[in-house]
């Protein structure tokens, strides 16, 4: 699934920075970029969200950017949630999701063997999340593996982002690139995290608004 986002620069901190827009009939993603000029947001989200959009007729002076988002997704089939300093474009509720090309990032995983009897949840749940991250993510050092909808963002060494999505539930990728790797988060509760084969605690790294950041150093 391609992803897309669109840096924001923000002329001041918090939702009630001042944004004005006179736009008509324009697409989602160019209101994303218009925005772009405007606020410090990163926007998340697939190409294959756009397909459904509708045209955006819009005009605002001064206003807040959580305003010009209610405005602006008012009509479409999607909707936002905020975090931090992304904006997470997802399926409104109670509507058909797009239709998405597999890639080989977001491959499913087989369904691992039932562990033997006398096997403890807690045992038995580990050997299973290490299961599918072995089967999907191969031998990629960097494995997710999505219990409910996320996003993630990693970054490698030299600035190139080698993902920017969200994850939806159910949902493995791994990956690999040059080190560090910088990684943030969103909902770091739904999601499995394993580094170079081995289950990663995004506990004691996630702040506020359940967003967890780390680096794969080695």
């Amino acid at each position: 699934m391609l992803m897309v986002v669109c840096s924001l620069q923000l002329s001041a901190k918090g939702y009630s920075q001042a944004i004005s827009l006179s736009l008509k009939d324009v697409p989602l993603t160019k209101v994303f970029t218009e925005i772009e000029k405007q606020s410090n947001y990163s926007f998340v989200y697939g190409k294959e969200q756009m397909t459904q959009t509708k045209g955006v007729t819009l005009s605002v002076s001064n206003a807040n950017i959580e305003t010009v988002l209610n405005l602006i997704f008012k009509d479409q089939p999607l909707t936002y949630t905020i975090t931090d300093k992304y904006i997470a474009v997802k399926q409104r509720t109670g509507l058909p999701a797009a239709a998405t090309t597999a890639t080989p990032a977001a491959t499913a995983a087989p369904q691992a063997a039932l562990p033997p009897a006398g096997t403890t949840a807690a045992a038995a749940s580990a050997a299973s999340t290490s299961a599918t991250a072995a089967a999907a993510g191969g031998n990629q050092p960097l494995v997710f593996i999505a219990r409910e909808e996320c996003w993630i963002t990693v970054t490698e060494a030299g600035g190139k982002q080698l993902l920017r999505r969200s994850l939806k539930a159910g949902e493995t990728v791994g990956l690999s690139g040059a080190l560090p790797l910088s990684v943030v988060v969103g909902r770091a509760s739904a999601v499995d995290v394993q580094v170079r084969g081995k289950p990663y605690d995004l506990k004691p790294v996630t702040r506020g608004g359940g967003v967890a950041r780390f680096e794969v150093t080695s």
